[in-house]
């Protein structure tokens, strides 16, 4: 084959090459010796199967899903496991739970939340991987409690740091005893120490999952490396506001969810503006959009990946732009039945082509209609009763304008439970002018639970550290499978 290198000029170029080129590796002290004295330092993109550590003395360094499924899978092979992480890992969740796959759970409805409950979050997080007994398998069950854990003590949940989407630690350390270490502070020989004083001897391999580095090797001018270097301060994490021909697709990752639909969302973005059919928002609107999607993030993803973003509000204010927004206040009276599965069932790419460019509604809907749900009606009911409440709850802050900047329901959902809280409000001051009792008092009594319950989460420290706290929040399960 005969390479060429050639020069032509395009009025746009986009770049769908993703985040990561090029493996992230620490430089330790004693790295070298290590390997002189017969060790073997690799990065996990070099990693191929776990048969080639077997009956070895293997260390890896990460908290990430490289690193805990290298972690799992040969720790079922190797002498000793050793899982190296310089800080917690995000959010751990199973692949599955009693047979259901974890992303059964990302309903629009639990992904709408005001960000700023997520104390509520994390407890309900905690009483479930703690009261798994539908797991019949005890090292399972020792598993989740682990997760639970280091959950729990690092304040991790959906609502404040991207999840590890891999069971492969806790499941490494209980059912083969893999033991967790922090950080490596140097190496002596095949020796490791870590920076906590401990040390592991004559280790044999260590798999270094330390992640990839966020640069795009094509570009060459150092100034558009610099502006492309955070993808958050990028339009919608595509563009820089002074670089409107230069649009890079997947410079993200969502904190849940899926990768896929922020791209298509992204690629779409750009179609639309590339097209002429859409023009860019004034710069002084895409700078805006910027800031506020910075301060959002910071406000609770601050521990975030810096390409993290915020699955819902991410893609619907793409899908705004785009004009394939689903408009569910709409749908919830003209077609309640898909209405139902949008909001309670998992999330499908396919609610932006029910409207607007592209759109397939009959597909779209025939799709939608076919989305799994979790079989248990007495758990899943319990469980969207809570979410719904809390949604309405918040939503009369909103209503009343005292919700602040960050405390509204995320999304499309948002005009659906202002809409309710309205109504509900309504109800509320006709039953009390009518002298109707029966229905003001049950009814100001649940919600006021319900609010008094989300104001003690806004207080984190004192709320969480009331570890044995009746609250009703305290036996909420957000995220509960279980059966009895």
């Amino acid at each position: 084959m005969k390479e060429e290198s050639f020069t032509k000029h395009y009025d746009y170029v986009v770049m769908g090459s993703g985040l990561h080129h090029g493996p992230s590796m620490p430089m330790w002290e004693g790295a070298e010796d290590f390997q002189k004295a017969g060790g073997t330092l690799i990065h996990s993109a070099k990693f191929r199967k776990a048969d080639d550590y077997k009956d070895q003395n293997v260390v890896v360094v990460g908290g990430g899903e490289s690193a805990s499924d290298i972690a799992w899978l040969t720790s079922k092979t190797c002498t000793k496991m050793t899982i190296s992480m310089r800080s917690a890992p995000g959010t751990l969740f199973p692949h599955n739970i009693n047979g259901n796959t974890a992303d059964i759970r990302d309903s629009r409805l639990m992904y709408s939340f005001p960000r700023k409950v997520w104390p509520l979050v994390l407890k309900g997080h905690k009483l479930f991987y703690e009261n798994i007994e539908h797991e019949d398998n005890e090292a399972r069950q020792e598993a989740f409690k682990f997760a639970a854990k280091m959950n729990w003590e690092n304040r991790n949940c959906i609502y404040t740091i991207n999840a590890c989407k891999s069971f492969g630690i806790p499941k490494a350390v209980c059912f083969n005893k893999a033991e967790i270490k922090p950080m490596i502070c140097h190496f002596e020989g095949r020796n490791i120490h870590f920076v906590d004083g401990s040390v592991v001897e004559n280790v044999d391999t260590v798999v270094a999952a330390t992640g990839f580095k966020v640069d795009i090797p094509a570009l060459k001018d150092d100034e558009l490396k610099i502006k492309y270097s955070h993808p958050r301060h990028l339009w919608n994490n595509m563009v820089a506001v002074d670089e409107k021909e230069f649009f890079v697709v997947g410079f993200c990752r969502p904190h849940q969810i899926n990768l896929i639909t922020c791209c298509e969302m992204q690629a779409r973005t750009l179609s639309q503006i590339i097209s002429g059919k859409k023009s860019f928002p004034s710069d002084e609107s895409m700078k805006k959009d910027i800031e506020y999607a910075i301060e959002h993030m910071s406000n609770t993803f601050e521990r975030g990946y810096k390409a993290l973003v915020d699955f819902v509000p991410f893609n619907d204010n793409m899908a705004n732009f785009i004009g394939c927004a689903p408009n569910l206040l709409k749908l919830l009276f003209t077609d309640f039945p898909m209405f139902v599965h949008m909001v309670f069932a998992p999330i499908q790419p396919c609610q932006y082509r029910l409207v607007g460019p592209g759109a397939i509604p009959e597909l779209s809907r025939k799709t939608i209609m076919k989305s799994p749900y979790y079989r248990w009606p007495k758990e899943r009911i319990a469980r969207d009763f809570n979410a719904v409440m809390i949604l309405l709850s918040t939503s009369f802050a909103d209503v009343c304008g005292v919700n602040g900047k960050f405390f509204h329901v995320q999304g499309q959902l948002r005009p659906v439970f202002r809409f309710f809280a309205f109504v509900t409000l309504s109800l509320l001051a006709a039953s009390w002018y009518y002298e109707m009792r029966v229905v003001f008092f049950p009814l100001s009594a649940l919600l006021l639970t319900f609010m008094l319950a989300i104001r003690s989460a806004m207080d984190p420290e004192s709320f969480l550290k009331e570890d044995g706290a009746k609250s009703l929040f305290s036996l909420i399960k957000m995220t509960q499978f279980e059966t009895k």
